[in-house]
């Protein structure tokens, strides 16, 4: 009799998982030599570094966010919902039976489920993984994609 671990529902899933640790990998590469390229006497390859770490960042980062959206509708709702308020509409709000919603109004966000995970329904390594990366990159420049870094804490 085999005793065996399954972290994952399906197959689907641990692809998903090993996808995100693998563009998490890619990104560390340009983000690990950031604290001491910014320690060097070289100000020049300091700006340099930062102007292609940012360019990394703003590629992964958007689709890190855009995968836990994806995977997490009542974030993505909720988003949607701060997005609207942002830009000056009305937010009509969530009643019980469908309601007509005036023109220029967005649904509210139903009341969030806790936790919002990349892959799956819970905590997997892939979370972890990019929240450790999201926190190294926030070192020499200051906290990016809040979104992801509340959906953790």
């Amino acid at each position: 009799m085999q005793n065996s671990c399954r972290l994952y529902r399906n197959t689907d899933e641990e692809l998903k998982a090993d996808m995100i640790a693998e563009a998490v990998r890619d990104l560390i590469m340009f983000i690990a030599p950031a604290p001491f390229k910014r320690l060097s006497a070289n100000e020049e390859d300091w700006q340099s570094h930062r102007a292609l770490l940012k360019q990394k960042w703003a590629f992964y980062g958007e689709r890190f966010e855009a995968i836990i959206l994806n995977n997490n509708p009542h974030l993505a709702l909720a988003a949607k919902e701060k997005a609207a308020k942002a830009q000056g509409k009305k937010v009509a709000a969530k009643k019980a039976a469908p309601a007509k919603k005036a023109e220029g109004e967005v649904e509210a966000a139903a009341p969030a489920t806790p936790g919002g995970f990349l892959v799956g329904s819970a905590l997997t390594y892939a979370d972890v993984l990019v929240a450790h990366v999201t926190t190294w990159y926030g070192y020499p420049f200051g906290t990016p994609h809040v979104l992801y870094m509340s959906v953790l804490s």
